[in-house]
């Protein structure tokens, strides 16, 4: 880890995560963000997704600035997966996407973007029950029958509506090849026209520009 560092441009870096990188590797399997089977808690990384960055400035004076990571996933075989990473703005080391943002003023719904990048905050996030999609509400194209509505619906603002709206925002910025290290602390499965996707929610380890080879 230490020598592989030196060839990394990082963008963002948690305290201590040479060590913690290592003892990663050297006791649980780091899946792919590809993986099908990728589950909450999971370890998992990226080869060079493309992704949009920043800061979302925290709410009240007593949070802190929120660095966000987000980017599209499974585009050939599901319509609107995604994944977002959030942690600490501190550990944002590109300087040019460190002035905080907020992104919240043209959501109609812009709490649901301070309760999800909360609940990445809780250090107990990756060992409570997967998301069961029963916060708020969903666009209706998302609804298959009458049973299932309610949980399309809040599965929609909990979690898809604020990552949709991140995305948007910061990719106004522009989107860049990102190699990271991240923990799984929340994955959402859905169904959209037929389609199965999924939103993956993480806190990273590092985050990292793709370097040419």
């Amino acid at each position: 880890m230490a020598n592989r560092a030196t060839h990394r441009d990082y963008l963002y870096l948690s305290p201590h995560a040479a060590e913690v990188e290592s003892d990663v590797r050297d006791h649980h399997r780091v899946r792919q963000v590809g993986d099908r089977d990728l589950a909450q808690g999971d370890w998992f990384e990226s080869p060079g997704l493309s992704m949009a960055y920043g800061v979302q400035a925290a709410r009240r004076s007593t949070d802190t600035d929120t660095a966000v990571f987000v980017g599209q996933i499974d585009e050939h075989t599901a319509a609107e997966s995604s994944l977002l990473l959030g942690g600490p703005a501190e550990y944002l080391q590109d300087t040019r996407r460190a002035t905080p943002d907020d992104m919240t003023g043209d959501m109609s719904y812009p709490s649901a973007l301070f309760t999800l990048l909360a609940s990445l905050s809780d250090r107990d996030a990756a060992e409570r029950p997967a998301h069961s999609g029963h916060d708020r509400r969903a666009p209706s194209h998302r609804q298959t029958d009458p049973q299932g509505e309610q949980a399309r619906e809040e599965q929609w603002l909990a979690v898809g509506y604020p990552i949709a709206a991140a995305h948007s925002f910061f990719g106004q910025h522009g989107f860049h090849p990102l190699t990271f290290v991240a923990r799984a602390a929340n994955i959402v499965h859905f169904e959209s026209d037929g389609i199965a996707g999924r939103w993956i929610l993480g806190t990273p380890l590092w985050v990292a520009l793709r370097l040419p080879d």
